[in-house]
């Protein structure tokens, strides 16, 4: 037995050790809070652009960067060189009318200006930051759906500003149900005698309407045989954190199978161009999207464009333009070609029953991840068909998650507790063969082998189960189905945080709203750790218990509340399972092993 000098000085070293050990975790989470400050100290973000707090709320507002030179292949895609021959203004002598559409979903505003731009697109079965009913967008001078092409003079006619004629000419309000339609047209007309002409029919059952562009009149007329549609008109913001939804905005092109895209960045304006056949182009916020879909003939060029502007708090707010590249049919041939313009929600269901595969254009995440992910939105909803309160799909998930992955848990759990058990006879080896290391671990396998243990056995059940958390965290995060759902009391919106209260100032690393479930889920985690008894085997595990704990509250700060709350109920099943179950099963079995071994 060693002396009490011994144990006296073997102490002293621990609790030295200890506190270093304590004291360089604090360390690194002092880091952690106050990088994100430290980073913005040294480089402070770009100037304020209050276009960009214009745009976001719908104000019009024109951006003006710096375009490139004039280009005759790709001027057709460029705006900066919209000059019109000096004959053609003769024929801008409509007056600007504007209709506006009104069904069960949306209502709108389509302006005679550019043959029929959306000036206004408001959804009235989802709500914007204000509660009132979210609007998509706000553009008085247009922008959308305009039509512009290369003369044979290499000048690039752009006819999205112009006043076109509308057929009928007095008709400025279109009101319909469902199972209804109208049509709409509006033609212009050429130096050449001959026209353009755009026809719109709404109906009262989707979030869709169709065009037909008849641009016949062009042959013959074009350098290159070819007009562009184009989109200008960024979407607006819908949510209550800008830096959330940015996350998710896009520009899109489906070429193939292969879906591109282009984000953007702050005070710069950035285009990719595409050649191939393009089944569909589109620009996105986290929750909605505009997609123009080409029916008759696929597009055989797309640009995306893309342009970052900080807003006043400093926050990046991303505005997406897309145009398509058409070819023109044969010389006074009649036909046109037809496209589906959708504005709505990116509802996977709803995407999907299109058949453009426009639901490629949602994030389920990593491509072994997607499956899952599908599999579980599929579950949500299929729940809530039944269940109308998404907070109980979520309990009710959670216990159905906890019983199918049940089996690797327990497997987990038992093989730490035998892992546990053996910790001190792995201790004498080391001990015994710390100058023959071979012998050692030779040593250290048969004894997992008599004893039946698997190293890790603890780990790999678990590894199985990061696929499912990471389909989760993406489906809680990102999907439509639980934007404003609500579940109890201030919970209203398990999409988003659920604050008790907000703070006068931010913190680093934890912002300024205080939310209650992160904490409850803190709260979990430690009870989890707690009962696991992974938090028991020595100080640095046992202090790890209650840092980790924190470190993920506030991480989770942020996070949707949906999310907090699966957590939080994973984690009190797992006591559940550690403290009734796998404890009673494992203390039974252990103790018949024992009695076999007397």
């Amino acid at each position: 037995m060693p002396s009490a000098a011994f144990r006296r000085s073997r102490y002293g070293t621990m609790k030295k050790t200890d506190k270093n050990t304590v004291l360089a975790i604090l360390l690194i989470g002092l880091i952690l809070v106050m990088t994100p400050s430290y980073l913005r100290w040294l480089n402070p973000p770009p100037p304020v652009s209050p276009e960009a707090d214009n745009l976001i709320f719908g104000v019009d507002s024109v951006l003006t960067p710096k375009y490139r030179s004039f280009d005759s292949d790709a001027a057709i895609y460029d705006p900066v060189i919209t000059t019109l021959p000096e004959e053609a203004e003769l024929f801008d002598t409509a007056e600007e009318m504007i209709v506006s559409i009104e069904t069960p979903l949306y209502s709108a505003g389509l302006s005679s200006r550019g043959g029929g731009s959306i000036i206004s697109w408001v959804l009235k079965n989802y709500q914007g930051p204000d509660k009132n009913p979210a609007k998509l967008l706000s553009s008085y001078k247009g922008g959308n759906l305009g039509i512009r092409f290369v003369n044979v003079n290499r000048d690039t006619v752009d006819l999205s500003k112009l006043n076109w004629t509308p057929s009928p000419e007095n008709q400025s309000y279109i009101s319909l149900d469902y199972g209804q339609s109208a049509e709409i047209s509006f033609t212009f007309r050429l130096p050449n005698g001959f026209s353009i002409r755009k026809s719109f029919r709404f109906n009262g059952d989707g979030y869709d309407f169709s065009l037909d562009v008849d641009a016949s009149g062009l042959s013959g007329s074009t350098i290159n045989n070819r007009y562009t549609l184009s989109w200008d008109t960024p979407l607006l913001s819908t949510e209550k954190y800008l830096v959330d939804e940015m996350q998710y905005a896009r520009a899109l092109a489906l070429l193939g199978d292969d879906v591109e895209e282009l984000d953007a960045v702050v005070n710069k304006v950035e285009r990719e161009y595409y050649d191939g056949n393009v089944s569909w182009a589109a620009t996105r916020t986290k929750y909605f999207t505009a997609a123009i879909i080409p029916e008759t003939m696929p597009a055989n060029r797309v640009m995306l464009k893309s342009t970052g502007k900080n807003t006043r708090d400093g926050e990046l707010y991303k505005s997406f333009g897309v145009s398509l590249d058409m070819p023109i049919s044969g010389q006074y041939a009649i036909g046109s070609d037809r496209f589906t313009v959708y504005i709505g929600p990116l509802s996977y269901d709803l995407l999907k029953s299109y058949g453009f595969e426009l639901e490629k254009m949602m994030n389920f995440g990593w491509g072994f991840i997607r499956p899952i992910s599908k599999a579980v939105l599929w579950s949500f909803t299929k729940l809530h068909a039944f269940i109308p309160n998404y907070g109980l799909v979520i309990i009710l998930f959670s216990v159905l998650v906890k019983i199918l992955v049940y089996p690797l848990t327990h497997k987990s759990y038992v093989s730490m507790k035998k892992m546990q058990d053996l910790q001190p006879v792995i201790a004498e080896l080391k001990e015994k063969y710390k100058d023959d290391q071979p012998t050692m671990q030779k040593k250290q396998m048969q004894l997992f082998k008599e004893k039946g243990v698997n190293p890790l056995g603890g780990c790999l059940p678990m590894l199985l189960q990061m696929p499912l958390l990471f389909a989760l965290f993406t489906v809680f995060r990102s999907t439509i189905e639980l934007r404003g759902a609500a579940f109890v009391w201030w919970i209203t919106d398990l999409s988003s945080q659920d604050t008790l209260f907000t703070l006068p100032f931010a913190l680093p690393f934890y912002g300024a709203n205080v939310n209650f479930l992160p904490i409850f889920m803190g709260f979990t985690m430690y009870l989890q750790q707690k009962y696991s008894g992974q938090s028991t085997m020595n100080q640095q595990q046992k202090f790890m218990g209650y840092f980790m704990p924190i470190f993920l509250v506030l991480f989770f700060n942020t996070f949707p509340s949906g999310l907090n709350l699966y957590y939080s109920l994973f984690n009190i099943f797992s006591v559940i399972q550690t403290k009734y179950l796998s404890d009673g099963i494992f203390g039974k079995k252990k103790q018949a092993e024992d009695d076999t071994d007397k």
